[in-house]
């Protein structure tokens, strides 16, 4: 199917039956069994910046959304290994522009 022929979001999303599925499934929610709520999670992980503001624009769906986001925070926050490198790029950053500094003053 060419982008001439599609019609409405589905022109502008980078995959509509994912987002349908996924909006079907925020529908639902919390009435779903465990492996669609892991769904929804592995879903809105994997969302692109373009489908989720598609996805925004339901508001019954975002307002799930951010209801499953509020119920799940440990799917969205950055693991503590990446918190760490995190804070060793921070440090080398810091390291770097002091010993530049240093190596720059006569």
């Amino acid at each position: 199917m060419s982008f001439e022929e599609l019609q409405g979001r589905a022109r502008w999303a980078d995959d509509d039956r994912a987002l349908t599925r996924l909006e079907h499934l925020l529908m639902r929610y919390p009435e779903l069994a465990p492996a669609e709520t892991s769904e929804i999670g592995q879903r809105l992980l994997a969302t692109g910046p373009l489908d989720m503001g598609l996805l925004s624009a339901n508001p019954a769906a975002w307002a799930q959304a951010e209801r499953y986001r509020a119920d799940h925070p440990h799917l969205f926050r950055m693991s503590l290994t990446s918190r760490l490198w995190l804070a060793a790029l921070a440090l080398a950053v810091v390291g770097s522009i002091i010993w530049l500094w240093d190596v720059a003053v006569p």
